[in-house]
């Protein structure tokens, strides 16, 4: 008598098991280098806008600066000028003060993130006591890499404007005329600008490093 048989048998078992494992494997590497190369294209979008956004808002700021005789508070981290010509479509009429500042970025998930803000500050309100000085940098490399908090709690803006977010570095230098050792005045990069400088530097120069790609420096020619 023949006896049939219903079913699978072991091998056939594991041989199905195996397949759809790597199906699975198979379609699980697709979809994640799909959502790697999208992460990879917003972020390379975002660093675009931020680059474009900066560029205008330094070339708005040089052509509003050449010619006026306002002094500049320049620090590593902090920049404040005073200027007709305000930048990004701000339709504020007169003369204002405006404040670029480098700063920790409170909505940074992980490792600490900055951001570079731009500040319309309102001269005509009195700042509810006196804000503390962004203290000196902590210098790694050659580098400032410390942050100081934000110091300007207590006074009051017109605008408020982000430039850049989830930047690693932010820093600014500003460039003077120092002697050398034959005599001859040679161009050198300062941290900070002091008053015994001089009232303005020569040009200003703005360096920041995103979090997901490189962005290059950018720099304010502050003479004609």
């Amino acid at each position: 008598m023949q006896r049939h048989t219903a079913g699978f048998t072991l091998l056939e078992v594991v041989i199905a098991l195996a397949l759809a494992s790597l199906v699975a494997l198979l379609g699980a590497m697709l979809v994640r280098t799909a959502s790697d190369y999208y992460a990879r294209g917003n972020a390379f979008l975002d660093n675009q806008e931020q680059s474009r956004q900066i560029a205008r808002l330094f070339k708005a700021l040089g052509a509003g600066l050449v010619g006026m005789e306002e002094p500049i508070v320049g620090q590593p981290f902090k920049l404040e000028m005073t200027t007709d010509t305000l930048p990004l479509g701000m339709n504020l009429p007169g003369r204002q003060k405006l404040r670029l500042q480098c700063e920790p970025n409170a909505e940074s998930d992980g490792d600490a993130k900055l951001r570079l803000v731009l500040r319309v500050i309102d001269t005509t309100q009195p700042a509810q006591g006196k804000p503390a000085d962004t203290p000196p940098p902590a210098a790694t490399g050659g580098q400032a890499t410390a942050i100081a908090p934000a110091a300007d709690a207590k006074e009051s803006f017109k605008a408020i404007e982000v430039l850049g977010k989830d930047l690693k570095q932010c820093a600014f230098s500003y460039l003077r005329l120092a002697s050398a050792e034959e005599g001859a005045a040679v161009g050198r990069w300062e941290e900070a600008w002091l008053e015994s400088y001089g009232r303005r530097p020569l040009a200003i120069r703005l360096t920041i490093e995103s979090s997901r790609a490189a962005i290059p420096s950018f720099v304010m020619a502050l003479t004609p």
